[in-house]
């Protein structure tokens, strides 16, 4: 299947940007017009949400512009509410892609995948823990010498023979 549209995923979610969504359309009406015309049925932050891209300046430069990250969903709708071949070729399209996303197999390799993430974040943090409380461990060694009286050597096995000598062993 040639990709029509890039989908991206945040937060397991698969998101098209509005602005590709409408060239690849092939709408005749400005962008912003298109938006505020078929945005209104939608909720922001649940079927979309306002991002900020950049655009290519015919100086070199870029631009800051306004796009939209749409929900499959949302995207589906806009496509038959275009009323176009292009809006029914699209749909089909975000259908596929929906239908594989949902698919079991690939949801299982999802889970798998956000496992071994969470499986390498709890290696990494009980690592640091255990440093920390190494770290912790020698400090406390040490100031327990300190408070026998001894003079504080930075290796605190001097620290006992020190204690031993000044008792008068």
């Amino acid at each position: 299947m040639q990709e029509l549209i890039r989908i991206t995923v945040q937060n397991d979610q698969q998101l098209v940007s509005a602005r590709d969504l409408y060239k690849g359309l092939e709408l005749k009406i400005r962008f912003s017009l298109w938006v505020s015309k078929n945005f209104d049925d939608f909720e922001e932050g649940v079927d979309f949400m306002s991002v900020s891209t950049d655009t290519d300046m015919p100086n070199g430069g870029t631009k800051p512009i306004k796009d939209y990250a749409l929900t499959i969903d949302m995207a589906k709708q806009l496509c038959l509410m275009s009323r176009t071949e292009k809006g029914k070729q699209y749909r089909k399209y975000l259908i596929e892609v929906e239908r594989k996303w949902n698919d079991p197999q690939e949801i299982v390799k999802r889970g798998y995948a956000i496992l071994q993430n969470e499986n390498t974040q709890l290696k990494l943090e009980n690592k640091n823990l255990t440093i920390q409380l190494e770290e912790s461990n020698k400090k406390s060694e040490l100031l327990r010498c300190d408070s026998w009286g001894t003079r504080r050597i930075g290796n605190y096995t001097n620290c006992s023979r020190l204690r031993v000598q000044r008792q008068g062993f």
